[in-house]
């Protein structure tokens, strides 16, 4: 009769039917505990991306001001407003409660920019000075050069 041996090197089922053996356990606490707090510093480091909604908010503010002030024909300023004369109508830009508006012709009532403590300008010699405060007390400038 032939006697079937077995070779060890040779690939067999796993015949393991007492469970987990006490160093598969211990390899698998090993791995989750080394892991756990990289996953956990990971997940803390992404919620810590600065947010620049401010920032571009009142620089994409100072871009649009710049945009209207270089097609109007006139710009008059005022203690509360600025006035730009542009073709056939006259445009104010004030502040309002905590925003900045934006009338043509006295009508209307466009938002330019919200939560705002202060909306301060000032006419220059070259342009107009602008100066924001936003609600946590950050403070913005920028000159505006008039071209004629």
């Amino acid at each position: 009769m032939s006697e079937k041996r077995t070779k060890h090197y040779a690939y067999m089922e796993l015949k393991n039917e007492d469970g987990f053996s006490f160093l598969s356990m211990f390899l698998a606490l090993t791995i989750i505990s080394t892991t756990l707090p990289l996953f956990v510093y990971a997940l803390h480091s992404i919620n810590q991306i600065p947010n620049y909604y401010e920032e571009w908010s009142i620089q994409q503010f100072f871009q649009f001001m710049r945009d209207e002030i270089i097609i109007s024909n006139e710009i008059t300023v005022m203690d509360d407003k600025i006035i730009l004369s542009q073709d056939d109508s006259k445009i104010s830009i004030e502040q309002f409660d905590g925003i900045i508006r934006r009338q043509s012709d006295n009508t209307g009532h466009e938002i330019l920019l919200g939560d705002i403590q202060d909306f301060s300008f000032d006419k220059l010699p070259y342009g107009i000075r602008l100066e924001i405060t936003n609600s946590l007390g950050d403070i913005y400038e920028k000159s505006i050069v008039y071209y004629d």
